[in-house]
């Protein structure tokens, strides 16, 4: 476990912080690198436009789209399988640009979604919220934490900033109506107002 996960997890006093960076903290640590130290904010905490974008319970692929007038694309950056349990590192686009405008992971239990919806996600071509609906797959989303701190060199990178702006994020859990989780992720946006 990296020092900045250690660390925030000293200044929490409940189990809650556990897992807040799973499963991006894999792809990080499977890179050789340290997670960027981030804070546990409320959804007051969050400032605008973020706050818009995140404090929500709906799937942040259509929130995007209708924030940006434009459909999201999928990159898959990286992969773990096993068993029932998919891992992707990736980043979303916007159709027109190219620009990106989120970053992060998901870990998705397989067995717990239809067979048709199940290859799709393993094609790897679209976001696992058009999936979702697309095949009907009935879901709530429960955000458990939203996430303040500076870009580190990969998040730049991939989110085409400059320097070490301020992102926010959250993580976030998928539930099936039958109370199963179906999938987790974490969700780091660029910048609304950063022009690559």
């Amino acid at each position: 476990m990296n020092a900045a996960i250690s660390r925030a997890k000293a200044e929490w006093s409940g189990p809650k912080r556990d897992g807040l960076t799973r499963p991006l903290d894999y792809f990080y640590a499977r890179a050789g690198l340290a997670l960027p130290e981030f804070r546990v904010l409320t959804g007051a905490e969050v400032p605008p436009p973020f706050q818009q974008l995140l404090v929500h319970v709906n799937d942040m692929t259509p929130t995007l789209e209708e924030y940006y007038g434009d459909a999201i694309e999928l990159r898959v950056l990286g992969r773990r399988r096993r068993g029932q349990e998919y891992w992707r590192e990736v980043v979303l686009l916007l159709r027109g640009s190219g620009q990106p405008v989120e970053f992060g992971a998901n870990r998705v239990l397989l067995d717990r979604f239809p067979a048709a919806a199940r290859q799709a996600i393993l094609e790897e071509g679209t976001p696992l919220g058009h999936i979702m609906r697309d095949y009907g797959v009935v879901h709530t989303c429960q955000p458990n934490a939203f996430l303040g701190m500076r870009a580190d060199a990969l998040m730049g990178a991939t989110l085409q900033l400059r320097g070490q702006a301020e992102v926010y994020g959250r993580h976030n859990r998928l539930y099936g109506l039958d109370g199963l989780l179906l999938s987790e992720v974490v969700e780091i946006l660029r910048p609304p107002a950063v022009q690559a």
